[in-house]
């Protein structure tokens, strides 16, 4: 095949024959040129090289999109191929209709103007349309290489059968510009189809999926084709999709569940104190953190080698996932650690700060220790800094093992406010999870939505306030929770968490971010500092979420969730899409003159009256985090929500039919 490196579609007319293109999209250069067709209308802006004219100061174009689809589909193709000049054909109404008869007039136009490429993502279920077919194999005559959309039900359509017309399915888990062979007529090229950030009118963009997005990137790519090889026929030009088409092998299968598609990890960028070096590791001791490690284990990218706890505990000799309530994973919980460190590579330690205070030891020092001497390496959930822990220092030195734990320092600071001057402002819609108090799972449910993305086939990037994000490859963990390490003024967070999420979104270019805060939002008592929240208001305001999901206790007073729901409302500015909470309830009660804080189970019913007195009082939806019927539940909702401008046109996602 050609090579397409460095190519960029230049001096390509590609055009798109949809529902128009919105001339002022912050992501394209205004339309080349173009056509509206349809009505009985023609209404066209001559293409470059014909009489130049434009249209009237001041006035919209003729082709300027109405529905959202053409726009979508030019983003990808932009994308793909940024130098190609595109066409807006126009034949689609704003409920992406059209007649036949206005088809084949767009396609005497592109024929017509000499067009390289034409986009049509759409098509008509009619299984024989002589004029048609007909009006395909004309432009096909004149040098234009069609590229159409399967139907999306997999039914036979046109311009997809025509013979004079390059095919294109959608599958799940391919990358921009990867595309698979079939070995079929219709489709002949699968690329990628499932949901993904495209261009549109309100909001700038947003979550689709659809044949309409695989058959864009196919467009894209062509174009590029045709710059490599100036006037390449179509026989030429398949040949070298073939040249460069993965091996069907290639596909990612899809599970067993219908709806579901496969895992589809998108690598994450290079971070401060990347855990590249983790392998195989032990977790100790087996703690609220550690419970998040074992319950999302699929989202690690090294494997649990063994989990450790005290004897006192009782809990040695289960099975860790068992205690959680899951099916078993076949990590019986040990009481050796040096032992267990014998079949790892390095040591998870969790916060042993209480542990050890119970025991009067530093069990830090020892664990931490016990594994570098082995030449383990280490991932501590609590700082160990070197004015407090130098033989620690030292030690990791002579055994060439690592000693981390996540931190953010001033000189963070420094490069990610001097990068960020140069990256545009985020367009990426941004979720946060917050919540009224602690221990309330909400590091869980922001686990939950990011597996559950990720399986849908979405790019996460996440910035998350738990010192064990960077252990499930999250972007930026910034702790500010219990054990913060941070010695940052608070005034810094703000505009660091700002620039960190704009440097983001620019370098990985997600679907969507996710982010979280830690314990209470809105102080429970301003008379009491123990309850300030000014950390958690400070990251609110860094990260700026366009929409919020609230976590609440099932003994929460009302007023103060009420009060809470006003604070996200006013702070950030955003709408709070539904309230979640856990199965559990916070359980505070004295003992021996201490105050211990612990949690009670609830029952399925009772979380399901807690959750209908919720959403009767709150007008929101109300989910538990545990069901995961409920957790299906959230994730379509705020799907719904970030793509609501598509919702309202119902064959947005590429299922338009003539």
């Amino acid at each position: 095949m050609v090579r397409l490196d460095g190519l960029d579609g230049t001096d390509v007319r590609v055009a798109v024959v949809d529902s128009g293109i919105r001339v002022d999209h912050p992501h394209l250069p205004p339309p080349a040129g173009g056509i509206a067709i349809g009505s009985g209308a023609r209404d066209e802006v001559p293409a470059a090289g014909s009489d130049g004219s434009a249209a009237a100061p001041g006035s919209a174009p003729p082709y300027v999109d109405t529905a959202g689809h053409g726009t979508a589909c030019a983003g990808i193709i932009h994308e793909i191929a940024p130098g190609a000049a595109l066409y807006a054909v126009r034949v689609l109404a704003a409920d992406l209709t059209a007649t036949a008869a206005s088809l084949v007039e767009a396609l005497a136009w592109v024929a017509d103007q000499r067009m390289d490429v034409a986009n049509l993502s759409l098509g008509s279920a009619a299984p024989q349309d002589g004029e048609l077919a007909a009006a395909c194999e004309r432009a096909a005559r004149a040098g234009v290489i069609l590229v159409a959309a399967h139907h999306n039900q997999g039914c036979p359509s046109l311009p997809a059968a025509c013979s004079q017309v390059i095919s294109v399915g959608a599958a799940a888990g391919l990358g921009a510009r990867d595309y698979v062979l079939t070995g079929q007529d219709d489709p002949e090229l699968l690329a990628r189809g499932d949901p993904q950030r495209v261009c549109w009118l309100d909001p700038d963009y947003v979550l689709l999926d659809g044949t309409s997005f695989a058959a864009a990137r196919i467009a894209g790519l062509v174009a590029l084709i045709r710059q490599a090889i100036p006037g390449a026929s179509l026989a030429e030009v398949r040949r070298q999709l073939s040249l460069g088409a993965l091996r069907p092998a290639a596909l990612p299968s899809r599970r067993a569940a219908p709806d579901a598609r496969p895992l589809a990890r998108a690598p994450a960028p290079a971070r401060h104190g990347s855990c590249a070096w983790l392998g195989r590791a032990v977790l100790y001791p087996f703690n609220k953190e550690m419970h998040a490690l074992v319950r999302a284990r699929e989202l690690l990218d090294f494997r649990i080698a063994a989990v450790v706890d005290p004897v006192g505990k009782g809990l040695v000799g289960k099975d860790a996932a068992a205690v959680l309530g899951l099916p078993a994973a076949g990590l019986p919980i040990q009481a050796n650690l040096a032992r267990a460190l014998g079949e790892a590579d390095s040591l998870v330690l969790g916060c042993v700060d209480r542990l050890g205070r119970a025991a009067r030891r530093d069990i830090l020092r020892e664990a931490a220790s016990l594994a570098l001497a082995a030449g383990k390496h280490v991932f501590s959930l609590l700082p160990a800094p070197a004015e407090t822990y130098p033989d620690l220092h030292e030690l990791a030195a002579r055994s060439g093992a690592f000693l981390h734990w996540a931190d953010t320092t001033a000189e963070d600071v420094s490069r990610a406010l001097q990068a960020a001057a140069s990256a545009p402002a985020p367009t990426v819609p941004v979720l946060g999870v917050f919540g009224t108090s602690s221990r309330q799972g909400k590091f869980t449910l922001q686990l939950i939505l990011r597996q559950q993305l990720l399986a849908r086939g979405y790019a996460v990037a996440q910035i998350a306030t738990e010192p064990h994000a960077e252990l499930f490859g999250m972007d930026l963990a910034f702790p500010i929770g219990y054990g913060s390490p941070l010695r940052l003024p608070l005034q810094t967070y703000v505009p660091f968490l700002r620039a960190s999420l704009r440097c983001l979104c620019a370098a990985r270019q997600p679907d969507i971010v996710l982010v979280g805060g830690q314990s209470g939002t809105i102080p429970y008592d301003v008379e009491r500092v123990a309850t300030h929240t000014l950390a958690t208001l400070a990251f609110l305001l860094g990260t700026q979420p366009d929409a919020c999901v609230l976590v609440v206790n099932a003994g929460d007073p009302e007023a103060y969730v009420e009060d809470t729901l006003q604070g996200l409302r006013a702070v950030a500015h955003c709408p709070v899409l539904a309230l979640a909470m856990p199965d559990r309830d916070p359980l505070v009660r004295s003992r021996i003159g201490r105050r211990v804080v612990g949690s009670r189970s609830l029952s399925p019913a009772a979380v399901r009256c807690h959750c209908s007195r919720l959403e009767r009082h709150f007008g929101l939806p109300a989910a538990c985090i545990a069901d995961p019927a409920d957790q299906q539940r959230l994730v379509e909702i705020l799907l719904a929500h970030f793509g609501a401008a598509a919702a309202a046109v119902p064959a947005a996602t590429g299922r338009q039919l003539i």
